[in-house]
Order: structure tokens, then C-alpha cells, then sequence
């Protein structure tokens, strides 16, 4: 019964935060060679929720994407991809601190920017059996989306 409810409120949540969420991410094959040649150890066949955030973004921006990440704890399998690099102490700072609940993977070069995935914004891809769960944007109109899609992942994986 608990699950159920559960299972209905995912799929409540889902559908009203954001109802442009497309099944398909039509940049997957852009991101799958993305992280397949960026981080060739990466096993796209598990289950993984990677958030790409841009360190050279705007600080308030940076600021709310990091306050989503230290909402929860590491109960979800989410890997971070810091993209650029920061020479902000301060910033640099705030992004290691993600290091002790968080995989943290590193695109220094920005790499990204070689393939078509529609990254310009903090981004969420949800990835099992190489095949693209949910995917979003991260706007600063989608920040409290992203953080409800977390904090959902979070009770899932508590189940």
C-alpha cells in the first residue's frame, strides 16, 4: 500500500513539475558518447542520475544548484559532473565540499561543448540499461523542479 502510494505520488510529481519532460532525451546519443569518452570507466549499463553543473556559471545560479545537491543525502546513486574549472577560492571550496556525500567527475576542458546534449544550464540525466529515464534542464525557473525530483529519488531509495 505504502509502495503504491508512492509509486503514484512519483508519477503525480513527475508529470505537474514539469509537463515538457520528454521520455526520450532527444541529445541521448550525444550524451551516452559524452560519457563514454569523457569517462571511458563509466558503466552506462547501471542505474545512475548524473548532474552536469557548470562552475563558471553565475554564482547565484551555482549557489542554488549546490544548495539541491546538499538537501539530500547520498542514498541516491548520483554522480556530479563539475564542468570548466574555477580559480574562485570560495567556489572552489563550496564544489569540493560535494566530495563527502558525492561522486564528483571532473570535465576541466569542458568537453561537452564537442557533443550535441543541449547543455548550457546545470542539466539532469537519469540513465538504466542505457536508456534515458528523465532528463531536465535546470533553469532558474526549474530549481525547485529539480530539487522535488530529488527529493523524491530520495524517498524511493529509502523504500
Amino acid at each position: 500500500m505504502k509502495y503504491n502510494f508512492l509509486m503514484f505520488s512519483y508519477f503525480f510529481i513527475m508529470m505537474s513539475c514539469n509537463t515538457k519532460v520528454k521520455k526520450d532525451y532527444e541529445y541521448i546519443d550525444g550524451f551516452k558518447k559524452y560519457i563514454t569518452n569523457t569517462f571511458p570507466s563509466e558503466n552506462k549499463n547501471e542505474h545512475t542520475i548524473y548532474y552536469l553543473i557548470p562552475v563558471n556559471g553565475c554564482e547565484s545560479c551555482i549557489d542554488l544548484n549546490l544548495l539541491n545537491n546538499n538537501s539530500f543525502t547520498s542514498k541516491i546513486d548520483l554522480k556530479i559532473i563539475l564542468i570548466g574549472e574555477t580559480y574562485d577560492p570560495i567556489r572552489k571550496s563550496k564544489l569540493d565540499n560535494l566530495k563527502i556525500n558525492f561522486n564528483l567527475l571532473y570535465d576541466l576542458t569542458e568537453e561537452i561543448f564537442k557533443y550535441e546534449t543541449s547543455f548550457s544550464k546545470p542539466m539532469i540525466v537519469e540513465i538504466k540499461n542505457n536508456n534515458c529515464l528523465f532528463h531536465l534542464n535546470v533553469s532558474d525557473f526549474k530549481i525547485d523542479d529539480a530539487r522535488k525530483y530529488f527529493e523524491l529519488k530520495e524517498i524511493i531509495s529509502s523504500i
